[in-house]
């Protein structure tokens, strides 16, 4: 008996006409808006080229308002770096920064501190390597701050890493050139009280007297604090004296100073 392979070749005929048909309208969907792909459709995910027309879209559109919640979190995320890079060809650094934070490109967001830092925004770039935990970098652009007279962002960067002995470093490099202020705060955030403490004295003999002032404020010293108030008293600073007393807890010489000189000027307020 003779075996009928017609119906079988037309079923199997039919089934890769239903396939190709399939995979068509899987072809005809890849390269448009995500929100188009239905969960019954995989589309490739190996080849972010066919996004490229939709990234101009997805940039007006804000990545604060994207639904790619439909693709797996490579895709999703390869979606977001090309957007991300179109940011940065156009210059939008700071949204650009923003999408490689939620990719976790941190070789790009390395990049980008990079220029940062050549261009002179040491501030940006030391957020962007303590957004991703960079201690190494954060080390380098410490010493290109401080070549560069930026204080501020060092410390920042110094005291993310933790490093309380470069800290005290930066603190005599503030010293050395005069920024008294700035070497307060900078033995305050390291710690070191008795630095503090030696350079109010020292400032006290020097009449550098708003600067210990200062320093011994942080310190809590009440018993130098008392002392630097006897000299403003002497000087004639009398509202700088005032203050200290009070600082000091000295209720008795601070009320005999309002009593008796409340009428003075200080050099000091």
């Amino acid at each position: 008996m003779e075996i009928d392979f017609n119906p079988i070749k037309k079923e199997i005929a039919a089934k890769k006409e239903e396939m190709g048909s399939r995979q068509d309208q899987i072809k005809n969907l890849e390269g448009y808006v995500p929100d188009l792909v239905k969960d019954d459709f995989k589309i490739k995910q190996s080849n972010i080229s066919q996004f490229r027309k939709i990234v101009p879209a997805l940039m007006e559109k804000g990545v604060d308002n994207l639904d790619l919640s439909m693709f797996s979190d490579d895709m999703r995320n390869e979606i977001l770096n090309a957007v991300g890079e179109e940011h940065l060809l156009k210059g939008r650094l700071p949204e650009a920064v923003k999408l490689f934070l939620i990719t976790k490109n941190h070789q790009r967001l390395k990049d980008i501190a990079k220029n940062y830092e050549d261009i002179g925004l040491f501030g940006s770039a030391v957020d962007i390597l303590k957004a991703i935990d960079d201690r190494e970098g954060l080390n380098k652009i410490s010493d290109r701050c401080l070549e560069a007279g930026r204080l501020g962002d060092a410390v920042k960067a110094i005291q993310y890493v933790g490093d309380k002995e470069k800290l005290v470093k930066v603190g005599y490099f503030c010293l050395e050139r005069e920024k008294f202020d700035f070497a307060i705060e900078v033995f305050k955030t390291a710690a070191r009280d008795d630095l503090l403490t030696g350079l109010g004295e020292k400032w006290i003999k020097e009449g550098k007297f708003e600067y210990a002032y200062k320093a011994l404020e942080l310190v809590g010293d009440k018993t130098r604090i008392n002392h630097l108030g006897d000299i403003l008293l002497k000087e004639g600073l009398f509202r700088a004296a005032l203050k200290a007393y009070n600082l000091a807890g000295n209720f008795i010489m601070a009320d005999f100073i309002r009593q008796n000189f409340s009428d003075k000027n200080s050099l000091i307020d």
